[in-house]
């Protein structure tokens, strides 16, 4: 527990640089739907194949907010939070855990 802990904090804090450059890899490459955004971080992050139940219940919380946009500073922040978001809850998968 105490290791999944320590790597979703890490992941999740959108103020480190190599959080940050994955966050303006996901924007530089137009990610906009749920879709790409679990796809995109599973890709960063490994990449890293998940079973198809894994998949759906984080395209399902990603699909929970609705489409990106990245437009404004705003939205750009509210971006960067979801993706530190996404990175925590793949961190913590088992897939993950495994690999």
């Amino acid at each position: 527990v105490e290791r999944i802990n320590f790597v979703a904090e890490q992941v999740g804090n959108i103020d480190l640089p190599g959080v940050k450059a994955m966050i303006n890899r996901l924007i530089d490459d137009g990610v906009s739907g749920p879709k790409e955004l679990v796809e995109g971080c599973l890709d960063l992050m490994g990449p890293i194949e998940v079973s198809e139940q894994t998949l759906g219940l984080l395209t399902d919380h990603a699909s929970k907010a609705g489409d990106l946009q990245t437009g404004t500073e705003e939205e750009r922040t509210e971006f960067g939070k979801r993706v530190g978001e996404m990175l925590q809850l793949i961190v913590a998968s088992q897939e993950y855990q495994l690999c």
